[in-house]
Order: structure tokens, then sequence, then C-alpha cells
């Protein structure tokens, strides 16, 4: 995420969701959310209407338990037998929304937003 924040207006208010949008790092044009889910037992579809989503970049970032010393992206645990941190890379979900299960938090970059703002 850049250092630009973006306004986010939301239709449907959940106390136990976060969402933050700013201009992506070094991505002239695109727009990452950042969207937590507190909620210990309820999933979260993520649908984003006015942005251009046909590239959809998702980095899901969950863990077992909240105290876990092992965090996963997309599933993979963020750490290699030699305890090294792998390459970040992005599950690529195009117009899908992106769910957020119980307890998770992702990033989610709109490259193709072409947002004014972000320029």
């Amino acid at each position: 995420m850049g250092q630009r924040v973006l306004d986010v207006g939301r239709t449907a208010v959940d106390d136990y969701v976060r969402v933050y949008a700013h201009c992506s790092y070094e991505r002239p044009g695109a727009v990452t959310l950042l969207a937590i889910n507190l909620d210990p037992d309820q999933s979260v579809r993520l649908e984003v209407e006015g942005i251009p989503s046909t590239g959809k970049e998702l980095y899901l970032l969950s863990a077992d338990a909240l105290d876990s010393s092992d965090i996963a992206l997309n599933g993979v645990i963020l750490r290699d037998a030699d305890g090294a941190l792998p390459a970040l890379e992005p599950r690529q979900i195009g117009r899908n929304p992106a769910d957020l299960p119980p307890r998770t938090m992702a990033f989610v970059v709109f490259p193709d937003a072409e947002a004014a703002a972000c320029q």
C-alpha cells in the first residue's frame, strides 16, 4: 500500500469488518484495499463497485489461532524449511469477489483501477 489514503464508502455496515483503501505502492493508477474480518465465526464477501476488477490480486493472510507463530499467505505458510520468507505471490481472482474467512485479513489489489488520485 502506498502513502495516499482514499475514502471508503460502505453500503453495508458490519461491526466486525474494517476496510481501508490506499493508492498502490509504485503502481500508478492502481488501488489496494486492506480488509480485516474480525468476526470469529462468519466469513465476509468483499464486493467493490466502481473500480475495474478484471485482474484483481488477493493476498489473504490467515493463521490457525490469533496467537499462532505461523501465518499463511493464500493458504501457504510464510516460512520455508530454513526459516526464510518465500516470495509473496498473489492469487489472481479476476472479477470474483474476495472472500475473507473468520479472523483473516486481506490485501486486494486493483491494478486496472485507473484512479485519478493515484496517478
